[in-house]
């Protein structure tokens, strides 16, 4: 917050002075809680100097040495402290390093001097230059105002609509008046006409201006509001509701304003932003911390894909929270068992005879009905289950308190497959002839007692089931991908919305594109392309095959319509889904070989169904080895792979793996940032609520401009950061705001995710 006196010089004046002005800022931090202040070098801010009383020391121990770590530090007057503690260690045998001690990063924040014992300042040198270091805060209290002024301004605009609404109904003299006055106002510009005229009428001019004149504007009774008070409310009392809504704006503005003027409590989260992609994939892959669950540092997402509530989130709510609703999930899996299983015991005919024996013998005249009803019934319910329930899943994926968007889509994928893939395809597979939970169950059990007869009754299963999967990919390609390609859902529910719609915000709201969700779309994909691989070796498998290739066929260009012209997609998990798609081709592959075995001993064929069974062990040891050798990879950038592009200052990514040879052209190399970070180049890592427009309401078709106050307030709040050339500057909101530079990591302190 403050600099010494450094040696050259930092600025155009130099003055002399002693230690003075420091004891004011040790007052200062003595009255917050803390022990002693810490200075860093005055010109760069970015080396150790010492502490404002004695000298910095610090000590490791590596393999049973110790060595004492003092900074090269410039003051004129060297510290007795440290010297004589220097000298006391080379009699005990310990090494001394004085060398410059470049970054210091502070991880947790600088705990108060009355914090435990266990709170200490910890510092290392990071393997590249640290640039920026973000600390999260509590903002609850801001994201309430925030929130609560964004209900308040969509009420101050429905009364404005309200109020102009009635302000359109004018007579049509009046409208002649209002369109004749913008005629004259075009034709002699801007009312400099009117100025010249008034000039040359002299005494026999009006002694108001024309321009001033609107006849119409007719008084028109304002939006008003019934405002209740006393005691349980029982007194009321009506105010023109546009001011009662002002005037709640404008308090809530003041009240934003002074909160972000405000210091709140530090959370267990930073984001660190590093020079280099090399030294970013070496800090997120460094174990900071021997004690287990500290310090701990992962990939940072996007500044854009930040959930920034959760990150001022106790872990320990966090990890509540994803407990309950993984064991919620568990749950509702067992619902869905049962519902799938009741569903697909009563849609066959069998079991309908047992239970509407005169509805079944009317089916018999109607034989077409009855096909209907054995083929398509089953498949409709299905598919429409199938695309419901991704709805419940996204909203309990969003509240297990991830600090990423794209992790939350990632938890959205593997739901939803699970419900598919084992509810559509495991219990539909096996209930066929079951209506509860409970005869699955002993089915099941059966099953174990003799591996044998379940296999063939498996490979049963699946044969009689080839023409149900067969519509229900038809379905899936024929009939719901036509009404994805016309966005069916927006177009139906356009008409409800514009007729909701008041304002100019409404409106441009229910224009703005539907989001694209891969949780809504990629786990029926997987789904299907297992069931084409398991199908491939059945009897009627062409079937399956033929509709399924329709399937891709007409997904390709449905979904490459929508990402590229119809549909946004701001969240980007940068290959994450990659993992999800490989171990779910992994258990397909599994499923496939166990479907396999079962059909060869339905067949009789014993020899080779024992010849074919090592094979299930050997995709359970590659699927081990994938996620030994390439998983990491979809973690991290391997640093031989990094390659600096020559003349442009950036770095690479080389997607050959032969690095025997001469390096890769320029045409090899993909760029070290994908086309998002790209338009987010130059983000901060800052809570949207210190930079959240505090705009006018929206009441004409133009959207408001922006305030010139507002606007410098927020360059303000951006351009402040904690960086090594500034300083880490503790003032304000300094600490919430971080600049996005070529490799960012996030932290997570006491317990938490990094």
């Amino acid at each position: 917050e403050f600099d010494r006196a450094a040696p050259h010089g930092t600025g155009h004046a130099k003055v002399g002075g002693n230690y003075a002005p420091v004891l004011r800022w040790s007052d200062k931090a003595r009255a917050e809680g803390y022990g002693i202040t810490l200075h860093l070098d005055s010109a760069r801010h970015e080396e150790v100097d010492e502490f404002s009383t004695s000298g910095f020391i610090g000590a490791k121990k590596t393999a049973g040495a110790y060595t004492l770590v003092v900074p090269d530090s410039q003051c004129v007057i060297d510290s007795v402290t440290s010297d004589s503690i220097q000298q006391i260690a080379r009699s005990l045998g310990w090494a001394v390093e004085k060398r410059v001690v470049r970054s210091l990063l502070l991880l947790p924040p600088l705990p108060p001097f009355s914090s435990p014992p266990s709170s200490s300042l910890l510092f290392f040198t990071p393997p590249g230059q640290v640039e920026t270091v973000s600390l999260c805060r509590n903002w609850k209290e801001l994201d309430g105002l925030v929130a609560q002024r964004e209900a308040m301004l969509r009420k101050l605009e429905e009364a404005w609509s309200v109020y102009l609404g009635k302000q359109s109904a004018l007579p049509k003299s009046i409208q002649r008046l209002r369109s004749n006055r913008i005629e004259d106002e075009e034709n002699q510009g801007s009312g400099s006409g009117d100025s010249d005229e008034q000039e040359d009428a002299g005494e026999n001019g009006r002694l108001l201006s024309h321009e001033d004149f609107r006849p119409e504007l007719i008084e028109r009774q304002r939006p008003s509001l019934t405002l209740r008070y006393g005691l349980l409310g029982l007194r009321t009392r009506k105010t023109d509701a546009i001011d009662y809504y002002e005037e709640k704006l404008r308090r809530l503005d003041d009240k934003i304003i002074a909160s972000r003027k405000m210091t709140p409590a530090a959370a267990s989260t930073a984001f660190v932003t590093m020079d280099s992609i090399a030294a970013c994939q070496m800090a997120i892959q460094a174990r900071i911390d021997p004690r287990p669950g500290q310090l701990l540092t992962k990939p940072a997402p996007s500044p854009s894909d930040v959930i920034w509530a959760n990150t001022y989130t106790p872990r320990g709510v966090r990890r509540l929270r994803s407990w309950v609703i993984t064991i919620f999930v568990t749950l509702l899996s067992l619902v869905w068992i049962g519902s799938v299983a009741s569903l697909a015991g009563l849609l066959t005919i069998c079991n309908l005879k047992k239970w509407f024996p005169n509805v079944v013998a009317t089916l018999d005249d109607l034989p077409v009905l009855r096909a209907l009803i054995e083929t398509g019934l089953p498949t409709l319910l299905v598919s429409l289950l199938n695309v419901a329930v991704p709805y419940l899943y996204d909203f309990l994926s969003y509240q297990r308190g991830m600090i990423s968007k794209g992790d939350v889509e990632l938890s959205i994928i593997s739901k939803n497959f699970f419900f598919s893939f084992f509810n559509i395809f495991i219990v539909f597979a096996i209930s066929s002839t079951a209506i509860n939970i409970f005869q699955v169950v002993g089915r099941v059990q059966d099953g174990l007692r003799d591996t044998g007869a379940f296999a063939r009754f498996i490979a049963g299963q699946i044969n009689d089931l080839s023409f149900f999967y067969t519509n229900f990919i038809m379905l899936q390609g024929l009939g719901l991908f036509p009404f994805r390609l016309l966005e069916v859902g927006s177009v139906l529910l356009y008409p409800i919305y514009r007729m909701g719609a008041k304002t100019p915000r409404d409106f441009a709201q229910i224009m703005s594109p539907p989001v694209f969700s891969y949780g809504f779309y990629l786990p029926t994909a997987l789904l299907v392309f297992i069931l084409c691989l398991v199908y491939s070796v059945i009897q009627y498998g062409y079937l399956v095959l033929t509709v399924g290739l329709v399937y891709f066929t007409f997904g390709y260009f449905t979904y490459k319509y929508q990402l590229l012209y119809a549909m946004d997609q701001p969240q980007h998990a940068t290959g994450g889904a990659w993992r999800i798609i490989c171990n779910r081709v992994v258990l397909g592959l599994f499923v496939f070989q166990v479907v396999m075995i079962s059909e060869m001993a339905l067949e009789s064929a014993f020899i080779q169904s024992v010849l074919t069974f090592p094979l299930i062990f050997l995709t359970i040891w590659y699927n081990y080895y994938f996620s030994r050798r390439f998983v990491p990879l979809t973690y991290f950038i391997a640093l031989r792979s990094i390659v600096p592009e020559a003349g442009t200052g950036e770095e690479a990514v080389a997607d050959d793996e032969d690095f025997d040879g001469p390096r890769p052209s320029h045409g090899l190399l993909r760029r070290g940032s994908t086309i998002d970070e790209d338009k987010e180049k130059g983000m901060k890592f800052v809570n949207p609520s210190l930079t959240y427009r505090l705009e006018n309401p929206w009441i004409y078709q133009d959207p408001p401009p922006t305030q010139p106050s507002e606007a410098g307030s927020q360059e303000q709040l951006v351009d402040v950061q904690a960086s090594p050339d500034q300083g880490l500057n503790h003032a304000g909101t300094s600490e919430s705001s971080l600049s996005l530079g070529d490799a960012h990591i996030w932290r997570d302190n006491s317990e938490s995710r990094a």
